[in-house]
């Protein structure tokens, strides 16, 4: 079946239907905020340029998270395995619920989700646009895992082999 539409404020429910078929992998975008650590799921999250490693990340300015995340100086794209879908849903619920998360130290400056594939540590600039904002990260340090990914498609979590 076919729909056609013109998007706008009134049909918010079918626009987000339909976006919500673009498959995209879920990631936990981590910071270290001077309250401490905070996470947030996001399925927005892009790569930008190869080289150097710039990624994307446009957050609603209207998340009540998003004051902490513009404080702090770097973050961390942490891509979900398709075995951590529970981390997927504690981030959504509480940007502190580390409670269930494996929390490792690398070359980042800052602590990492372990089990993750893969990992970017970024330094963070924010480009400020009308409602999002678009945080640009320069990946200073990465990691990589070999694995199955969580994707989310259309409004359910999956899992991905390559």
């Amino acid at each position: 079946m076919l729909t056609e539409f013109k998007p706008h404020k009134g049909n918010k429910s079918i626009l987000r239907d339909a976006l919500s078929r673009f498959v995209s992998s879920l990631t936990i975008v981590k910071e270290n905020s001077p309250k401490s650590p905070l996470g947030v799921t996001a399925n927005s999250f892009s790569s930008l340029s190869p080289s150097p490693l710039f990624v994307i990340w446009p957050p609603y300015i209207g998340i009540q998270r998003f004051a902490l995340f513009k404080q702090a100086e770097n973050f961390a794209i942490h891509m979900l395995s398709a075995i951590q879908e529970h981390l997927g849903n504690d981030f959504a619920r509480s940007p502190f619920d580390f409670r269930s998360a494996e929390i490792t130290f690398g070359d980042f400056k800052m602590p990492l989700i372990g089990s993750c594939i893969p990992k970017f540590g970024c330094k963070k600039t924010i480009y400020f646009g009308n409602g999002h904002n678009i945080l640009v990260g320069e990946s200073e340090n990465a990691q990589m895992r070999n694995g199955g990914a969580l994707i989310f498609f259309p409004g359910q979590f999956h899992e991905a082999y390559a």
